[in-house]
């Protein structure tokens, strides 16, 4: 989406372009919270903020779904966990596996 969208004709105040980014990307963190909701999984964090969002969701059956690849792996006391991520309209989805062997 554009400043020159006719979504934002016939506001009194055209936005400025240095925030077309950010209202890009409310828009498709929108679109896919709506989405991941509709699958059944429960979002726990939305971090808006950059081109890409980034959402925190818990770790279901549903989330294998999304497709996501691990990232990173965190040892906490001894306990190792995986971070998993997908990307879904340009947002990045995240949760976090604690059953790694």
């Amino acid at each position: 989406m554009s400043i020159n969208s006719p979504r934002y004709q016939g506001w009194h105040i055209q936005p400025n372009s240095q925030n077309a980014h950010m209202l890009d990307s409310y828009v498709n963190a929108s679109k896919t919270l709506h989405q991941l909701v509709k699958m059944g999984i429960t979002v726990t964090e939305l971090h808006l903020g950059s081109v890409h969002p980034v959402i925190t969701v818990q770790p279901t059956a549903e989330t294998k779904k999304l497709k996501g690849v691990m990232v990173r792996s965190i040892n906490r006391s001894g306990t190792r966990s995986a971070i998993y991520s997908a990307m879904m309209n340009q947002c990045r989805i995240e949760w976090e596996n604690r059953y790694v062997h």
